[in-house]
């Protein structure tokens, strides 16, 4: 009988391993493993690639690596031996940080955001769930988080309990980040990008931890806009 593989949706499969386990790293999906796991000098960037190109699935191995929990172990295994034949020294990283039983936290985000600071107060206390910190989720749960300036703040104080509990890099993933521009720009509100450059800002200076913020899209951002008025571009 023939076997159908769902579509992967990052959010959703955060706690399934198994719903990832087919995936065959390629050169392709090397650079992009390697600027999510902050290896790239950059900690914020666009991934631009076509429908099908497996941005989705890379990115959902990555979420698994970086958090690294115990439930993942046996498909970090048998992927980090296939990953050793498209870069070796990728695959031993990946086989040591197995090992080395190192997590991280990742905070996905998916599609259409219709408030950022909400969005990823609502991962993040899930991503937390998955690695059983729920007593520290509960100081964050009382905390405002509906603008960008909040949002930053509760990243802030995020980031000194990872670094308490010894958790080693926070990545945001946000998959399908073309949507969130075509609803923007489909109801002028594009000034509302200004948030994820705030966010990108703050990520890129984190000294302390290493934070990644990583926005995947199927083409180039001014393609999105190519029928709008050139303020908007400008935006």
């Amino acid at each position: 009988s023939e076997h159908f593989l769902r579509s992967i949706n990052i959010e959703f499969d955060a706690e399934y391993p198994e719903r990832i386990e087919h995936f065959f790293p390629t050169t392709k999906s090397i650079r992009l493993l390697k600027a999510i796991l902050g290896q790239e000098q950059e900690r914020a960037f666009f991934i631009v690639a076509p429908y099908g190109s497996g941005k989705s699935l890379t990115a959902t191995y990555a979420l698994h690596l970086i958090e690294n929990r115990s439930v993942s172990s046996e498909m970090l295994g048998t992927i980090s031996s296939r990953l050793c034949k498209a870069d070796k020294e990728l695959g031993e990283f990946c086989a040591k940080r197995k090992r080395g039983k190192k997590n991280g936290l990742v905070i996905p985000l998916y599609g259409y955001c219709s408030n950022i600071s909400e969005s990823i107060k609502a991962s993040t206390l899930q991503a937390m769930g998955r690695h059983k910190l729920g007593r520290e989720a509960k100081s964050l749960e009382s905390l405002p988080c509906s603008n960008i300036e909040e949002a930053i703040e509760f990243l802030k104080l995020l980031k000194k309990i990872a670094i308490s509990k010894k958790l080693d890099r926070i990545a945001i993933i946000w998959d399908e980040f073309g949507r969130n521009i075509e609803k923007l720009l489909s109801e002028g509100q594009s000034s509302n990008l200004n948030e994820v450059q705030l966010l990108a800002e703050f990520t890129s200076r984190s000294k302390t931890l290493p934070i990644v913020i990583s926005l995947l899209m199927h083409q180039g951002l001014l393609n999105y806009a190519s029928n709008v008025p050139q303020s908007v571009r400008s935006e």
